[in-house]
């Protein structure tokens, strides 16, 4: 990695480390451990993704699907096996699982995706390729969801390739984990 992680043992900022512990659950990963190369980066990352993982109103099964999407069409093995046992668990079928692998190809796959699943995909596409996303897919998604869950979505969705770019950016591998 570009930035090595601090200790699995730090202690400080102890608020900060308790608070990034309580969101994981558990032990800090690698990626917790490198922006507490920088405390306040650090405090503000946690926050953040823990509104972003907690506090939106996205469905669960929705977030997996994009956060899968997003996974392969940044060549993210691992958060993408990660986020899929998820997606999974939440109702996603082994077809739907393996389709995930290509989102592009996902898009217009109508046996396996219903129209607002196909319209998140594109949605996920579009912002991670062009960054722009058309009126159609936006028209697509506003039949199912009010103002608060479209832009909760989007804000899943940029944060997530906010999470992939930033990995990329500090040399994580396959052996690394998936930090979100």
């Amino acid at each position: 990695m570009r930035i090595p992680p601090k200790p699995n043992d730090l202690s400080e900022p102890a608020e900060t480390i308790a608070a990034m512990r309580k969101r994981r659950g558990g032990p800090l990963s690698n990626l917790d451990r490198i922006l507490l190369n920088s405390p306040p980066m650090a405090k503000a990352w946690n926050d953040f993704m823990g509104i972003i993982r907690g506090d939106i109103m996205v469905d669960a099964r929705v977030r997996e699907l994009v956060i899968c999407s997003l996974a392969a069409l940044h060549s993210t093995d691992a958060a993408f096996n990660q986020h899929l046992a998820a997606f999974r668990k939440l109702g996603g079928n082994e077809m739907q699982a393996s389709a995930l692998r290509d989102p592009v190809t996902a898009v217009g796959n109508r046996a396996l995706f219903p129209g607002l699943d196909r319209a998140i995909l594109a949605l996920t596409v579009e912002m991670t390729r062009k960054t722009k996303v058309s009126d159609p897919v936006v028209a697509a998604i506003r039949t199912a969801l009010n103002e608060q869950q479209l832009l909760d979505l989007m804000s899943l969705t940029a944060s997530y390739i906010m999470v992939f770019r930033f990995m990329a950016a500090l040399g994580f591998t396959e052996a690394d984990g998936c930090p979100e």
